[in-house]
């Protein structure tokens, strides 16, 4: 048998926390000693564990009595019962969240904006690997921007410019996209490690993704509002799809974006004209050439917090 405290000790709990409990019904003692202090068993222990994750549900403590009882009576319809319920208001909260955070950074950015804050650029380098350069769907119009995108990555880490790597990384059976584009940058693959010509550093980020877009279930935009960043510099592969959706995102989410035209490219002109104009006609994406580029990030002054971790 346990007294009150040890049975405190044993879940993680209070003796207050306890006491509470049995106030309301949900744990009361097994038996009391002569002097009248509260004893518990196993079974006491394991009560407590079941209202702990209870409760980490959201549940209320009328709810969990409520649901113990029906667990003690074998009613696993009407348990059942609760627990979907529980489950749509959980999802529900879950889908209230993603809808109000993106507009919540959206406005603490204008705020910032507003106040005349000190914001940083960031460089954002999406899809500069192997098998997207070298490999099975690279060619020579990837090649091309391979000295435009390490000129812009040498001045940016001048500056004390953060610099991100937005890397596909492909989990076979899993991600559609392979569907179309067949099996490439897999996870773990040489052909999904950033080209060895743009010299990554471990002071750079790297954010794996598995669509196109590098926001999507990704933490870029964590990282990038713990970077302080307003403005992101976006280059590589492709502007028509993977660099575009990554843009309008960037767009939607009230980031101002850069991009240097000599250090993007897809894999036809069609495609590279295509994305241009789709960027800069619906979105308003700032086109650079290179020279304006470079002399951009020069101007830029080092105001970032270097400490954030990524993927």
């Amino acid at each position: 048998m346990y007294s009150i405290r040890q049975i405190a000790e044993l879940s993680g709990v209070t003796v207050k926390t306890i006491r509470h409990y049995e106030s309301k019904g949900l744990l009361l003692p097994k038996t009391r000693t002569d002097s009248g202090y509260r004893l518990y068993d196993e079974s006491s222990l394991t009560i407590l564990n079941r209202i702990k994750l209870y409760k980490q549900f959201g549940f209320s403590l009328s709810e969990i009595k409520s649901i113990l009882l029906l667990e003690d009576e074998g009613n696993s319809v009407a348990l059942e019962y609760l627990l979907r319920m529980q489950h749509e208001k959980l999802k529900e909260s879950s889908n209230k969240t993603k809808e109000v955070l993106p507009q919540l950074h959206k406005t603490l950015l204008s705020r910032r904006n507003k106040e005349n804050c000190n914001f940083s650029l960031a460089l954002l380098v999406i899809d500069m690997q192997n098998d997207f350069v070298n490999g099975v769907l690279g060619n020579e119009r990837a090649k091309k921007i391979l000295t435009p995108v390490s000129m812009l990555i040498t001045t940016a880490r001048e500056k004390g410019i953060p610099i991100i790597f937005a890397c596909d990384s492909h989990r076979i059976d899993k991600d559609h996209e392979l569907l179309i584009w067949g099996e490439h940058a897999l996870e773990g693959s040489e052909g999904a490690q950033i080209v060895e010509e743009l010299g990554q550093e471990a002071s750079d980020f790297v954010i794996k993704k598995h669509t196109f877009n590098s926001f999507s279930e990704t933490t870029l935009q964590e990282l990038l509002t713990e970077l302080g960043v307003n403005q992101l510099m976006v280059c590589g592969l492709h502007i028509d799809f993977c660099v575009s959706e990554t843009i309008i995102s960037a767009y939607h989410l009230g980031y101002r974006v850069l991009v240097p035209k000599d250090a993007v490219e897809s894999l036809t002109e069609d495609g590279y004209q295509l994305g241009l104009n789709l960027l800069s006609n619906n979105y308003k994406v700032e086109l650079l050439d290179l020279e304006a580029a470079l002399k951009y990030i020069s101007e830029q002054q080092k105001s970032y917090r270097s400490t954030p971790t990524a993927d």
